[in-house]
Parts: structure tokens; C-alpha cells; sequence
């Protein structure tokens, strides 16, 4: 005996409980009337005035959502525009430093979030003032355009760190090379010349988009003193003649500059009088405090 088929029975009976099924999708069309007061919202009818009224309603609020997404997209573009362009003002900078001092001690592991420090708050205000190319504010510092920067003092009190997170301005920027590594290219065969050359010069900027459109980098050399003698068919203090080269360049390009544990007097001590004179002449000379704490504690 053949069992008849119950849904469709149903769907057939009160289609209004089988939408899915294939009367129920006949009656899509003829859905019960809802009734107001005893009256279907199908007997319903606006007069020529409600309907206009309704019309330019929507239309505000069209224009009201329109007007809303384009300034959401406005925003978004502008701020594209400001991390190729970069922060122009030593407000903009100084919130700019923020962000990348905290991705650099993530990325890194630090014990601590990245801040300024009191005994280097005036420094990065001060770089935030020179980065931007801020007149009043280098006036206030004491610092000059054409000049470099040589940040030196005591270990692990933050200058590396510093010119890390300056490195991307829209002044001048720069890359980081640390100076034992200079020295480990120029022990290698044949590349005691090249290496001297390579580090003499102005780099070409390779990547536009990143560096504000800068044709050029400058360079700070990290941690100048630490590096060993170079060792190549003799052996000789391969940064001096790196410095007395960029000294000859300096002021026909990218500026030049550097990090150090050595005091003056232990510059001169090693690399020789004379290029602590072209060193006071290079560059702007900030010095941490004596008692500055150590940031790696």
C-alpha cells in the first residue's frame, strides 16, 4: 500500500506553514494581510503631500549615510597619506615615536613598555624638534640643521634606541649600521677597500615609499668604539678614514650619525685629536647625565 506524502498534504492544506516547500513558495505571493485597527496596510494610501514628505526623508537620510561613508573613506585615505608623508610636526612625531617604541620593545621582548625616560625626555623632544625641521624648537635646543647627531654616555641608558625609532623622518632619513660590522665586511678578501667606499658615500634610497620619497639615507653609526681593528693585510681603525670621508661629504648630502659609549676625551684618546675636531664639527654633541640609570636593569 503506498503511504501518501504528509509535507506535501500540508503544504497543500496550509501553505502558510511550509514557505519552503514547493506550494508553500506558491503562496509567497499572497501572504495573510496584517491588520491595524481593523483596517490591511494594503487599503492603506498616503495622500501627494505624505508621499513627498517620505520621499525627501529618505532622500536626507541617504544622503546623511552617503555623506557619513565618504568621510569614513576621507579619513582612512588621510591617514595612508600621513605614513607615506610622515609626521610634519613635532606633535605628530612625538606620538609617532610612541607607536614604534612600543612595536620595537614587543618585537623585542622587553621587561618593560617602551617610555621616556626623565633623563632622556628633553632628548626626544628636543630629536622630535630637529626630525621635523622645527626652527623654534632647534633654536630652544641648541641644535643645528646642518649638522648631525652624536649621542654619547654611559651604557645601556637608551641612545640606540633613540635614533632607532627617529630613524624614518621627514627631514632625513637613516639607516643603522653598527660599527663591528663594518669592520667584519672589511676583513673580508678584497673587501677592505670597497667596504670603506661603501660606508664613505651617500646610500642610494632603494625603497621611496617608505622613506617619505628621500633619494638619499644618512647613516648613524652605532656603537662607534666597540668595534675591533680592522684586519686586512695589516691592521688599522677602519672608522677613521670612514669619517674623514663622510667629514668631506657632509655638507653636500645626507648627514651623518652616531652612537657611542666613549667620552670625548676617549675618542681622542683612539681615534686622535684630529677627529674629535671633525667630530665637534659634524655633528650636534648630546651627552647623557652622569647618573642617568641603565635601561637594561
Amino acid at each position: 500500500m503506498k503511504t501518501p506524502s504528509t509535507p506535501k498534504l500540508l503544504a497543500e492544506l496550509n501553505p502558510y506553514k511550509a514557505k519552503h516547500s514547493a506550494a508553500g513558495a506558491a503562496a509567497d505571493s499572497d501572504e495573510i494581510p496584517e491588520l491595524i485597527n481593523g483596517v490591511t496596510v494594503s487599503d492603506v494610501r498616503l495622500t501627494a503631500e505624505e508621499q513627498d514628505q517620505a520621499l525627501n526623508a529618505a532622500l536626507r537620510a541617504k544622503r546623511i549615510k552617503i555623506g557619513m561613508e565618504r568621510l569614513r573613506t576621507m579619513e582612512k585615505i588621510r591617514e595612508i597619506e600621513r605614513r607615506i608623508e610622515g609626521a610634519r610636526t613635532p606633535y605628530e612625531l612625538w606620538n609617532e615615536i610612541q607607536i614604534r617604541g612600543k612595536a620595537i620593545a614587543a618585537t623585542e621582548g622587553w621587561e618593560v613598555d617602551f617610555h621616556f625616560p626623565d633623563h632622556s625626555y628633553d632628548i626626544y623632544l628636543a630629536l622630535c624638534y630637529y626630525f621635523t625641521g622645527n626652527e623654534e624648537g632647534m633654536m630652544k635646543y641648541q641644535l643645528s640643521p646642518r649638522k648631525g647627531l652624536m649621542l654619547y654616555g654611559n651604557v645601556g641608558v637608551g641612545k640606540s634606541i633613540i635614533m632607532k625609532v627617529f630613524a624614518r623622518n621627514v627631514v632625513q632619513s637613516y639607516r643603522l649600521i653598527k660599527t663591528s660590522q663594518i669592520v667584519s665586511e672589511f676583513g673580508i678578501k678584497d673587501n677592505a677597500q670597497p667596504t670603506i667606499q661603501k660606508y664613505s658615500i651617500m646610500a642610494s634610497n632603494q625603497e621611496l615609499s617608505k622613506y617619505h620619497g628621500q633619494q638619499e639615507l644618512g647613516c648613524c653609526f652605532d656603537d662607534l668604539g666597540a668595534e675591533k681593528l680592522g684586519k686586512n693585510y695589516g691592521s688599522e681603525e677602519v672608522m677613521i678614514d670612514i669619517l674623514e670621508n663622510r667629514y668631506d661629504n657632509n655638507l653636500r648630502g645626507a648627514k651623518t650619525h652616531i652612537v657611542t659609549n666613549l667620552s670625548l676625551e676617549q675618542i681622542a684618546d683612539r681615534y686622535g685629536p684630529r677627529v674629535l675636531d671633525r667630530l665637534r664639527q659634524m655633528f650636534n654633541l648630546i651627552d647623557f647625565p652622569e647618573d642617568a640609570p641603565s635601561m637594561r636593569q
